[in-house]
């Protein structure tokens, strides 16, 4: 990326600290690296989370033998993680790089087609392939929403999801993503996706305490995905309401974090979520 004339770019602070022991950074200080590293993902729109920056040093992402401005840091993002780190993906790209390989396999590639979409439709698009290898449909919540122009199969689904609400008719529940059978268009699972947990959390117990209230949608799991940028969910110890929440309301949440995450039976790494999807099916359930 150019510079604005007369201007210089940005150069990481001097440090006093010593350098990494690997000839893979030429002896540049930590903190330098750390410096110019922060320096350019502010200067592109991001909050230099220090967990961010060194995660990115850790796995060698940008050269810094030879990464003197910002703009050099830039080109090394860009043609790692793809021109989505310019629309506010670059989080999420990271953390990818984390996900099961049954989930990564050319994710890298699809990812810069979906930047600029809501986080929930990334997280479909993610599930969607491992889950119908089993012969099982996702879809958004929009598709059901369609009316008139519902398929069959589709109008069944909307019938079989829909929570009743007595004198005032039947609603669709607040949900990102339906996983239902094609065969007999039951429903098996609703996601909901947020970046962070905080209320939507709360939401998705709302939903599936509706979802229990009635035989015809009792059987329906409902699982939440998340970033958790908040580290809402981090601990059991001294919980906080969202991690109450998802242990005890919820049949699942899965985090995509590069934090650190006390997992349970209930809150796991987004990685878990397809292995314990296909143990779902194969139960029956």
């Amino acid at each position: 990326m150019k510079q604005p004339p007369g201007l210089k770019p940005l150069v990481a602070a001097p440090t006093a600290r010593g350098p990494i022991p690997t000839p893979r950074h030429g002896g540049r200080p930590l903190d330098g690296m750390r410096n110019l590293l922060s320096d350019t993902l502010y200067e592109i729109g991001y909050t230099p989370d220090p967990v961010l920056v060194d995660t990115l040093i850790a796995r060698d992402v940008v050269d810094f033998r030879r990464a003197a401005y910002t703009s050099h840091v830039m080109d090394d993002l860009i043609e790692h993680y793809g021109e989505v780190v310019l629309c506010g993906g670059l989080e999420e790209a990271v953390i990818l790089e984390d996900v099961g390989p049954e989930l990564r396999e050319a994710d890298l590639l699809r990812w810069r087609a979906l930047k600029g979409k809501r986080f929930e439709e990334r997280i479909q698009h993610l599930l969607t392939e491992p889950i119908e290898a089993h012969g099982i449909k996702v879809i958004s919540l929009r598709e059901l929403e369609r009316g008139a122009s519902l398929s069959p199969e589709l109008v069944a689904v909307n019938r079989n999801l829909s929570v009743d609400f007595g004198k005032f008719g039947f609603y669709l529940p607040d949900v990102d993503t339906v996983v239902y059978d094609p065969k007999n268009s039951k429903v098996i699972a609703v996601i909901l996706s947020e970046v962070t947990s905080g209320w939507r959390i709360a939401k998705a117990s709302y939903w599936r305490s509706k979802l229990l209230a009635s035989k015809v949608t009792a059987h329906i799991k409902v699982y939440f995905v998340t970033l958790d940028r908040g580290e809402f969910l981090a601990s059991t110890f001294l919980a906080r309401k969202e991690r109450a929440i998802a242990e005890n309301e919820l049949d699942g949440t899965y985090v995509l974090t590069s934090a650190i995450l006390e997992e349970s039976d209930k809150v796991k790494s987004f990685e878990h979520f397809v292995p314990d999807f296909k143990q779902l099916i194969e139960r029956g359930e």
